[in-house]
């Protein structure tokens, strides 16, 4: 289903498109072990890695972090409360800017069990997925 939304999500975008090597490969999916499978399919890419600055923290400590802060740079979202997050030492990246917004799929699926309007919080599309199929009812 998560697929499916994030299709949605990005119908009629030509410059973006959805991946589901994740889900089809299965198991536990590591960061590292995606940015290796993307690193082979798009050799000639630099790889990018977007994380939301409440990561930054425990970066130094996801599965084989020292191979991974060589693999790939790191865009990072402002979160709000996180002012002063930065990335560990050694690890390569940039802090995107924009305006801050305090939505999490935590909140939203809170909201939906609750019986609360979502829509200002995700696309039309997705709102009305969600509810055509009862997702986090």
């Amino acid at each position: 289903m998560r697929i499916e939304m994030l299709q949605l999500a990005l119908a009629g975008r030509l410059d973006m498109d959805v991946s589901s090597w994740e889900i089809e490969r299965g198991g536990i999916s590591y960061t590292v072990d995606t940015i290796r499978y993307f690193q082979a399919v798009y050799e000639t890419l630099e790889i990018f890695t977007l994380i939301g600055a409440d990561q930054c923290a425990g970066l130094a400590r996801w599965k084989s972090a020292g191979e991974l802060r060589l693999m790939t740079q790191f865009a990072v979202i402002p979160r709000p409360g996180l002012p002063d997050a930065r990335l560990p030492d050694g690890f390569k990246g940039t802090f995107l800017r924009g305006y801050l917004v305090n939505i999490s799929s935590t909140t939203i699926r809170a909201r939906l069990a609750n019986h609360l309007p979502i829509q200002w919080m995700v696309p039309p599309e997705i709102d009305d997925f969600i509810r055509r199929n009862s997702l986090y009812l």
